[in-house]
């Protein structure tokens, strides 16, 4: 069973998209890459996530990285 989850948000809005890190189940989040890009974030504890409302596709790229 793969731990975390990978999603790269492809919203139609005004703020920028980034790619999230999140556990199996998308309830929380562990890292992010700030607008697709190569810098990465990590916090130090899980952060609440809601996918509601957002449009988003998983990248498989880098969720073999995290698995």
């Amino acid at each position: 069973m793969k731990e975390y989850n990978v999603l790269t948000e492809i919203t139609s809005w005004e703020y920028p998209s980034h790619t999230y890190v999140l556990t199996n189940r998308n309830t929380r989040c562990v890292a992010y890459y700030k607008n697709n890009g190569n810098k990465i974030t990590k916090f130090r504890k899980k952060l609440p996530f809601s996918t509601s409302r957002r449009k988003f596709i998983t990248n498989k790229a880098l969720e073999a990285q995290w698995n």
